[in-house]
């Protein structure tokens, strides 16, 4: 039986809630992101046609209305857990979701601006040069929804990161690359467990806020 007062206990401990917190975060926002999850995998196996159009438009409305406020509760509560070292935060995730929905024109912004690149990529199939302009314009998108999301940090935040430009990058191709991750099949369990939690945590630790 693991003695929690031994050194290597107190450390098993503090790995087990940073795990639980990364989980209990994470888990708020995968449950209510799945509608838009599965959406967007019917929308990658449709043609472009009515029938996409009418997928696409459900889907940016659940990037609106779900899936960004869900993110932006998601680095409310990882701001907290840097700062108190808690490990259930399951609650102020939900609530961020709950002040993250007063965001709307932000969200609706950013949810219109995924569509558009969503789109974008359908059309242009498989050319080179233009899956590279995308890839740019997706970490563009990408750093832009991190800047929106540290918004509610205060009003601080955003100029603390934009004078930080090799941080922003960084924390930026590290949430492409938790994203991508999620694309490989026998990682798919991260996008349930911890690459959302994960990618905000990291921001927050890059950025020292």
């Amino acid at each position: 039986m693991l003695n929690l007062q031994t050194k290597f206990g107190q450390k098993a401990t503090l790995v087990g809630n940073w795990l639980l917190s990364l989980v209990s975060i994470n888990f708020v926002w995968f449950v209510f992101s799945m509608p838009a999850l599965l959406m967007l995998v019917l929308l990658q196996s449709l043609p472009l046609n009515g029938v996409y159009l009418a997928t696409w438009l459900l889907l940016v409305l659940m990037l609106a209305v779900l899936v960004l406020p869900a993110t932006y509760g998601v680095f409310q509560a990882a701001a907290q857990w840097a700062h108190d070292r808690g490990s259930h935060y399951w609650r102020p995730t939900l609530h961020g979701y709950i002040a993250g929905l007063k965001q709307w024109r932000q969200n609706s912004v950013f949810a219109g601006l995924i569509g558009l690149w969503l789109i974008a990529e359908q059309i242009g199939g498989r050319q080179v040069f233009w899956q590279s302009s995308l890839l740019i314009l997706g970490v563009a998108l990408i750093a832009a929804v991190i800047l929106g999301m540290l918004r509610g940090l205060g009003p601080q935040a955003v100029a603390q990161a934009l004078q930080q430009p090799l941080k922003l990058l960084a924390a930026t191709l590290l949430t492409l690359a938790l994203l991508l991750v999620n694309l490989a099949l026998p990682l798919l369990f991260c996008i349930a467990l911890l690459s959302v939690s994960l990618s905000a945590w990291a921001v927050i630790k890059i950025m020292k806020f």
